[in-house]
């Protein structure tokens, strides 16, 4: 893949992390669009420290337009059904290997994770320096059974709804500070573009060492 072109077909700037905060490098980019053929109207961007496929931190951006994510969306109470999903796809994705081996609804998950307990938690407010302003951020956590943190941004062009593993407040703050916009930032789109080729033959090699390498003793 290369991520300049697939970040090109998106109707707004793409943000993301630059100079690999914590460790966290990219890991798998996503979009949506209307249909096969339709307009994109969201960019998804994982990102994992340590083991690509068992990270220790994961952080997960989705972002659109303000159109399509209005703000507050993802962490207005009402709307806690959107919370459970970024929760869900979240440990789906990026959660320890032992436990995402069990399935997305693993263990308690219904327990741990549910409406009434999404809606009774506190939103809470900060400040992230991204480029040259001072941006406000909305964002509720949890630190049972996993400490997961969602968060949601209101920049110039975009929202952003992230949701994020194993990170205090205080260093997803500073994580969310690299933002930059990719197609601007030639730097950290060639390391990301690395950080995909990397991933892409570390999943061949696992794939070889588990299945042999097709040859027959």
């Amino acid at each position: 893949m290369d991520l300049g072109r697939y970040l090109a077909t998106a109707p707004f700037p793409v943000y993301g992390l630059s100079d690999r905060p914590m460790g966290l490098r990219l890991r798998s980019p996503g979009r949506g669009s209307r249909g096969p053929d339709g307009p994109v109207y969201k960019f998804s961007l994982g990102y994992v420290s340590g083991d690509p496929y068992d990270p220790e931190k994961a952080v997960m951006i989705d972002q659109g337009t303000s159109e399509e994510y209005p703000p507050d969306l993802r962490l207005n109470p009402g709307r806690a059904d959107s919370n459970l999903s970024s929760i869900r796809d979240l440990i789906a994705n990026y959660a320890p290997m032992r436990l995402r081996e069990k399935g997305p609804f693993f263990g308690d998950f219904h327990r741990d994770w549910n409406i009434e307990r999404i809606e009774n938690t506190p939103r809470q407010q900060g400040t992230i320096r991204v480029g040259s302003d001072d941006v406000e951020a909305q964002f509720i956590s949890w630190e049972t059974p996993l400490r997961i943190t969602l968060v949601h941004l209101e920049l110039k062009t975009n929202s952003l709804s992230v949701a994020a593993l194993n990170l205090s407040w205080d260093n997803l703050r500073e994580a969310l500070s690299s933002l930059v916009v990719l197609l601007d930032d030639q730097d950290a789109l060639a390391t990301q573009n690395q950080d995909l080729i990397d991933n892409r033959r570390l999943r061949k090699e696992r794939y070889r060492s588990s299945h042999g390498d097709g040859h027959d003793s």
